[in-house]
């Protein structure tokens, strides 16, 4: 049986940009099935209390982007 992954992504993100190349080498290398989910960020902020990033207090907005900096540095 093929190994799958759920691929949860939105359009609205830039992350999903950012991460695509390196995901789609990952599903090449391991030869993966994808199950693709897209998410709307809107109904996903609502149902889950978070904020878009823009209406975020501005503090929380440049350490965000710097925390995910760090850790993706951190994890290799």
């Amino acid at each position: 049986m093929p190994r799958q992954v759920d691929y949860y992504f939105s359009l609205q993100s830039p992350w999903a940009y950012i991460g695509h190349q390196s995901f789609r080498r990952l599903v090449s290398a391991y030869d993966l099935t994808v199950n693709h989910k897209p998410v709307v960020l809107v109904d996903l902020f609502s149902e889950t209390g978070g904020l878009p990033l823009m209406k975020r207090h501005p503090v929380r907005r440049a350490t965000g982007w710097s925390n995910c900096s760090a850790g993706a540095t951190s994890a290799a």
